[in-house]
């Protein structure tokens, strides 16, 4: 969230009550720490900030300062807004007081630093892995990354402690929010962690090299036989290199931090290139439109936490680019119709992609494509809340306030209410209401009626409940949306030079991740998109900008990845009714 230079909307000084409050919420975030710690972190009499701010992605987000120096930041999560520990918090107490535990290996770090999450293989488990390795959490609950006995990472778990113990060593362990190293860190006093404690032992499966007698760590954990430089040393020239800048000034991102920007780019084009000739295996459907490549095979092959933009590279143009691998010898470009280019063949064995490698799992984001084994859509469903005067009938059946219902639940709990009263008339077939039942349903103006049929005891129980939206997706904890859920909205706004762009709004709503949501319609549409926060619209709505009249795109991923009704999403009728109409 922090690696890029965030924006302030404001930093105002809490009071009394407000430093009070802050104390009670984070005793029910971090319950192994005393009142005495509590109190120590939010002390009434010194100076607590709250920094309201938007994180580079457009993430809105509440960071609480203690003497100006971050004590904790909100995120959203699967469980809902969770307050999260910063790195200098966490070296206050030890790690496994503040949140769930990770450990891994220095050479991690830099990953971490770069913006990756933690993956599996890069945590350091104890012994065999069993249903008990990973403790007893939820998805989305905090989460610490410790190197060497320090807090180096924090962040959320991506699954919930099970689904680690079922995915078998595989996937993503840790959400990452915050790093040593980053913005909201260089927002403190840029201390260090004192890193003293040795590495865990590795189960057996994962070989750990002997740490040297002199103190020294080796690289990248055996790639170097000869290296002396400590592992401290290590981390403080990534600090130097990782140095943060005021706002005012351009940051180099943490990805590109080994050259300029246009190289870091060209290089990741490269990477997407040959990664995606190689996962062809050989059956590219040849001929093959230059821009059906781009669209359908090299942007998908993009890292995650990367983003491909060829318009900032040195090549500027996809045609360039495609004439400087012909040049090497991996393909060949045809132009059978003058503006129309051709991928005609490829050269599988060529030595630039035989001697190609990659990792893996460094692309977790869903395909647009919906393979199996790969996304799955969300499902809605509408629901009810208990709440008003059907509180004390739901309570008498095992249910208290807040409860979330379905409609055949309700079904369910009135007939089956009902049935164990003895309510039912057996000459009219319809319903006495008792005292219970009377009061859930009638309004006190209608005064005392003592039969109703069942039907309209359904649908007057539902009409008092508040209404919901559950939103279920595998792997993650349910999404209670609270009342009237807003819709989608999509809107063609014209830029400079009279060029559209597509508006989209409220895609979280619907548990869709708005920058996985923006890849999958940047391969769909084959256009640049952009994640931020609206402009002209309440505080914390996050827009997501596509070139061009992309509705047509945006509503087909909506409709047929994801799920989502007709009835969900506003601006269909702004679908071009023929591909002129994108420009």
């Amino acid at each position: 969230m922090f690696l890029k230079p965030f924006k302030v909307k404001s930093n105002t000084q809490l009071k009394t009550s407000d430093k009070k409050k802050l104390r009670v919420q984070m005793s029910q975030q971090f319950l192994k720490l005393s009142e005495e710690d509590i109190h120590q972190l939010v002390p009434l009499k010194e100076d607590v900030a709250a920094m309201k701010l938007y994180c580079n992605k457009g993430d809105p987000t509440v960071v609480y300062l203690c003497s100006g120096c971050p004590l904790a930041f909100t995120v959203n999560s699967h469980l809902g807004s969770v307050l999260l520990p910063s790195v200098y918090m966490c070296w206050l107490y030890p790690a496994d007081t503040v949140a769930t535990v990770f450990h891994t290996h220095p050479d991690v770090l830099e990953r971490l630093q770069q913006g990756a999450d933690l993956m599996m293989p890069g945590v350091i488990i104890s012994g065999q892995l069993s249903p008990t390795t990973f403790g007893n959490f939820e998805a989305g609950s905090p989460a610490v990354v410790v190197c060497r006995g320090a807090v180096v990472a924090v962040g959320t778990t991506a699954l919930s402690s099970t689904d680690l113990y079922m995915a078998g060593g595989h996937g993503k362990a840790v959400i990452t929010a915050h790093v040593l190293g980053d913005h909201l860190w260089a927002a403190g006093t840029k201390a260090m962690p004192n890193f003293t404690e040795q590495i865990p032992s590795a189960p057996s499966s994962t070989p750990v090299p002997e740490t040297p007698e002199s103190g020294s760590a080796t690289c990248d954990y055996g790639s170097c036989s000869s290296c002396t430089v400590s592992e401290e040393q290590q981390l403080q020239e990534q600090m130097d290199e990782l140095q943060v800048v005021d706002d005012q000034t351009s940051a180099t991102p943490p990805a590109q931090v080994s050259g300029n920007s246009c190289e870091a780019m060209d290089a990741l084009l490269l990477h997407c290139f040959l990664k995606a000739v190689q996962q062809s295996n050989g059956k590219l459907p040849l001929p093959l439109l230059t821009s059906s490549f781009y669209r359908l095979h090299v942007l998908p092959a993009c890292p995650d936490n990367s983003a491909l933009d060829i318009k900032k590279t040195s090549y500027k143009k996809l045609s360039k680019f495609l004439s400087a691998m012909e040049e090497r010898g991996i393909l060949k470009i045809s132009e059978p119709k003058k503006g129309v280019e051709n991928i005609s063949s490829v050269d599988y064995e060529h030595p630039d992609v035989t001697n190609f490698r990659y990792s893996k799992s460094e692309t977790t984001v869903a395909q647009v494509s919906g393979e199996s084994g790969g996304f799955v859509p969300p499902t809605l469903e509408e629901v009810h809340q208990v709440s008003g005067n059907t509180v004390e009938f739901f309570r008498s059946c095992g249910k208290c306030k807040g409860d979330v219902l379905s409609k055949q639940d309700v079904r369910d709990i009135v007939t089956s209410y009902v049935k164990r009263k003895n309510l039912a008339d057996p000459q009219t077939g319809m319903v006495n209401l008792e005292p219970v039942l009377h009061e859930a349903i009638i309004a006190p103006k209608e005064g005392l009626v003592r039969l109703m049929k069942w039907d309209q005891i359904f649908s007057r129980l539902l009409g008092r409940m508040s209404p919901a939206v559950r939103i279920r997706r595998p792997g993650q904890a349910d999404i209670i949306k609270k009342g009237k859920i807003e819709c989608i909205e999509m809107v063609v706004a014209k830029r400079a030079g009279n060029k559209k762009v597509t508006l989209v709004y409220h895609v979280s709503n619907f548990g869709v991740d708005e920058h996985e949501f923006a890849r999958q319609v940047q391969v769909l549409a084959a256009a640049s998109t952009s994640v931020g926060p609206a402009e002209h619209k309440p505080q914390g709505t996050v827009q997501i900008l596509v070139q061009g009249n992309a509705t047509g795109e945006v509503a087909k991923l909506l409709m047929e990845t994801y799920n989502i009704p007709k009835k969900y999403i506003k601006g269909l009728e702004l679908i071009p009714k023929n591909k002129k109409g994108r420009n």
